[in-house]
């Protein structure tokens, strides 16, 4: 696997509050990230359809979406806008990679949507070291590394993954519960020096 090497650490200032501060976040309302690009197999549609569920149940969630082209988050705002929730998404656009840390900080739930590929996101293995529980479809392109010990895994529908978000959203000894198990699942599988320890052995029987 490509397993990222960890992030450097985030600019002087940039904390959870300055960033809740910025985007206009309450300090008490619960927070879903999703990280990336915002093309079509993302998922980012399926986001947009659960989240009219999602807020029925818990109307002071935010929807932080971190990514994107210009295009795409003026394209997404105005989603928003027409289903009336413009008020629940925060689209930052894209951001450096130095800010993640922070934003999975204030995060309660991160999400993985993606609809298509076989390849396993970079992200996903960040999302892991975060100690932030997952929700991601249940596909092959999340199955290789994640199971149901370590994230919320449902089919690409928007019921199944508006209830998958609104399960964590309610239940904070199982959002622990997955942090935990995630965490530990990189600490003995994925991590970095793990993964740089595998590449050279690769490289000296070549």
């Amino acid at each position: 696997e490509d397993i990222p090497p960890p992030l450097a650490p985030p600019p002087d200032g940039v904390t959870c509050n300055s960033l809740r501060e910025e985007y206009k976040i309450a300090c008490d309302a619960p927070v879903v990230l999703y990280t990336g690009n915002l093309e079509k197999y993302q998922g980012i549609g399926l986001v947009m359809d659960s989240a009219s569920l999602i807020v029925e149940s818990e109307p002071a969630v935010r929807f932080l979406i971190v990514g994107g082209s210009s295009e795409d988050v003026k394209r997404y705002r105005g989603v928003a806008e027409s289903i009336g929730l413009a008020d629940n998404f925060v689209f930052t656009g894209s951001k450096p990679m130095e800010f993640m840390p922070v934003f999975m900080e204030m995060a309660d739930i991160l999400l993985s949507p993606r609809l298509e590929g076989t390849n396993t996101p970079l992200k996903i293995y960040t999302y892991l070291s975060s100690g932030k529980a997952i929700v991601a479809t249940n596909l092959p392109t999340h199955t290789q590394v994640l199971t149901k010990n370590v994230a919320i895994l449902t089919k690409p529908e928007k019921m199944e993954y508006a209830n998958g978000v609104l399960l964590l959203l309610r239940d904070r000894v199982l959002r622990g519960k997955l942090s935990e198990n995630g965490r530990n699942l990189v600490k003995q599988k994925y991590n970095f020096n793990i993964f740089k320890s595998k590449l050279d052995l690769a490289y000296r029987k070549v």
